[in-house]
């Protein structure tokens, strides 16, 4: 055994567990999914994950009041 396998085995163990610490809010979820039969869930906004609410409804601005930016003054105008 050389006598960098302790800082090795150390930097492992803290990686793992980082990893597990962060990634545990997705395994909760997906174990979640995987025992309801949901499929993927719906992406939401961060806020929305904690506290409980939906994120609003997209705004439709297809028939947007400001004219075209290659627009001339004449199409402006009708």
């Amino acid at each position: 055994m050389s006598r960098n396998f302790i800082p090795v085995a150390l930097a492992i163990g803290v990686g793992v567990y980082t990893g597990y610490y962060t990634f545990q809010p997705a395994f909760q979820e997906l174990a979640a999914e995987k025992t309801h039969g949901n499929g993927p869930a719906a992406p939401q906004s961060a806020a929305g994950l904690n506290s409980g609410a939906t994120a609003p409804a997209a705004v439709d601005n297809s028939q947007s009041t400001k004219p075209a930016s290659g627009t001339t003054k004449a199409e402006k105008n009708q």
